[in-house]
């Protein structure tokens, strides 16, 4: 029965997910707050120009760029399935 028992164990210990604390400072953060804030901004802030230059078909305009950025995102995510979790640069020439 602890013959069973032990081969029913885990073999590996969880490891703890996340960030360590205090491993991200005041400018890593800003960093990281203005990505995340940055695509927004740009749509918002180019939108007035787009529906002058397009008038009402600005909302089919938004919808066609869109495409592209969505099959990247699959194409990304895709590889990641199929790898290790790391998307690596491809450069021509090299393996």
């Amino acid at each position: 029965m602890a013959t069973a028992e032990r081969m029913r164990a885990p073999l590996e210990q969880p490891v703890e997910k996340g960030l360590k604390p205090g491993a991200l400072g005041l400018v890593s953060t800003t960093v990281i707050a203005t990505a995340s804030v940055a695509p927004a901004y740009s749509i918002a802030a180019t939108l007035v120009f787009v529906v002058g230059a397009v008038g009402l078909q600005a909302p089919a305009v938004t919808v066609l760029a869109f495409v592209p950025m969505l099959l990247t995102s699959i194409g990304y995510s895709e590889l990641n399935k199929a790898g290790d979790g790391q998307v690596r640069p491809v450069m021509a020439g090299h393996p």
